[in-house]
């Protein structure tokens, strides 16, 4: 993301599903190993972001500008834990979707995001 003091778009990190599969892969295993039973929360939160621009490569740039208006973003998940274990990349995705519906990308393409995802998760794990 890129704020009003980036001097280009070219400084930006590329807002890709990533970071919401680590953490909820993160607190999946936990689950799996029985350090987290029942229900789960997982809060993300992002701050200090008014007016920052999430960018892309420029072979999928949007269509329109999306600063952010608010300063801070945070949205809690709860799930079971089983249902965590068993389905941890869906709920990620909800997380990655959820975020770029606030930057006003409504509708983002989940076929582009999960190939994202299928290639982060072949690399890290």
């Amino acid at each position: 993301m890129c704020g009003r003091q980036c001097p280009d778009a070219g400084y930006a990190a590329d807002p890709r599903p990533g970071t919401t599969t680590e953490i909820f892969e993160f607190a999946a295993r936990l689950a799996q190993h029985g350090v987290l039973k029942g229900v789960v929360n997982i809060e993300v939160s992002v701050f200090g972001i008014r007016d920052f621009v999430p960018t892309v490569e420029s072979s999928r740039e949007w269509s329109a500008y999306r600063a952010a208006s608010e300063d801070q973003l945070t949205k809690m998940w709860s799930m079971d834990s089983d249902d965590l274990v068993a389905a941890s990349a869906g709920y990620s995705m909800a997380a990655a979707a959820w975020f770029y519906d606030r930057f006003g990308w409504l509708q983002p393409s989940t076929g582009a995001l999960k190939k994202d995802q299928d290639k982060f998760l072949d690399s890290r794990w």
